[in-house]
């Protein structure tokens, strides 16, 4: 169960989905891109911050995770939708789950991750194999 203290929502709407601001100590180590003091970071949003992702609170307390606030991505101009890749990856034997996010790049705009859960009994494929994916 959340506690309100360390949550809230920026804008909900009619279905009380809103962007998922949070606060709390240890909230910003390594966290923000350009790197900014704590401060200042917390002094954008009065001592919260801004995930990006987008989620509802059930009426017993849950945080469900819905979407995200921003669904492109772009890499050196070519833009994409994270959930699409993130399906692709999916469909490969060795990945459960993956995750597509980015990072704030001075050269590209952004540098893409992707976390990936390995299916049972699977070893991580190699970054060509899944690339040929």
């Amino acid at each position: 169960m959340i506690f309100s203290d360390e949550l809230k929502f920026d804008h909900q709407d009619e279905n009380g989905i809103g962007e998922v601001l949070l606060r709390g100590p240890g909230m910003l180590d390594a966290y923000e891109q350009p790197w900014l003091l704590r401060n200042q970071i917390l002094e954008q949003r009065e001592g919260w911050l801004a995930t990006g992702d987008l989620g509802r609170i059930d009426d017993d307390g849950f945080l469900y995770i819905v979407g995200r606030k921003k669904g492109l991505i772009s890499v050196a101009g070519m833009k994409f939708f994270p959930q699409d890749v993130e399906t692709v990856l999916q469909h490969h034997p060795a990945v459960s789950e993956a995750c597509i996010f980015a990072l704030k790049s001075p050269c590209t705009g952004a540098v893409v991750i992707s976390p990936l859960v390995l299916a049972a009994g699977h070893e991580r494929p190699s970054d060509e194999e899944l690339k040929d994916h």
